[in-house]
């Protein structure tokens, strides 16, 4: 085998974007309901505080309890006990939040606990009010359709939905953190990364 044929047969086992989504979509899909509340509401009848990862009920991977699935998880129900839960950052750390996005990002402000999360999120919070949602929609999210629509209507018989319901989610988080669009690349990089991690709650 030549370096030529064994570059490009590697590059061919490279999962696109797509493949991943369908393998993530049957991963958190396969028990999937309509709508989960008449669980939730049994649950805080009959156990506010369940051993156990709830989403399991619904066929899903539990992302709290990590890659590996080793990681011990509680489910919670009633209003108040979540509340002291998220108050408790000592007991209930955000270590698991940090754990899934650490390998794409880094650390982030939800899995950061005490006065660091909060600092942080005096930083943030300025930037994320309603006026900014109103702006995002005009020089973001509307380019973004405009464009992705566009290219839909140049595939013609080769468009392909999947590809553009995992695209758009992922494209307007992408600009909003504040990468370019155009670098088709680097953005190409951030997507697979994103659904790998996706994936990686799914196969435990």
């Amino acid at each position: 085998m030549t370096t030529e044929n064994a570059t490009a047969t590697h590059e061919e086992r490279q999962p696109t974007a797509a493949d991943l989504m369908v393998e993530i979509s049957e991963a958190f899909g396969a028990n999937s309901v309509e709508t989960p509340y008449p669980t939730f509401a049994k649950y805080r009848e009959t156990q506010p505080v369940m051993k156990g990862d709830v989403l399991a009920e619904f066929g899903t991977p539990s992302m709290a309890a990590g890659f590996n699935g080793e990681r011990e998880v509680y489910s919670i129900f009633k209003f108040e006990d979540c509340l002291t839960a998220l108050k408790d950052f000592e007991s209930f750390g955000s270590e698991a939040v940090a754990a899934a996005f650490r390998p794409l990002m880094g650390n982030v402000m939800t899995g950061l606990d005490g006065e660091e999360h909060s600092r942080l999120r005096k930083l943030f919070m300025p930037g994320l009010g309603r006026e900014n949602f109103e702006l995002w929609g005009d020089t973001i999210v509307t380019p973004v359709i405009n464009k992705m629509v566009g290219e839909l209507k140049a595939k013609g018989d080769r468009l392909n939905l999947t590809e553009f319901a995992v695209d758009f989610p992922v494209r307007i988080v992408y600009e909003i953190i504040g990468f370019h669009g155009e670098d088709d690349a680097s953005f190409d990089d951030f997507q697979t990364k994103a659904l790998t991690i996706l994936l990686g709650f799914g196969s435990t």
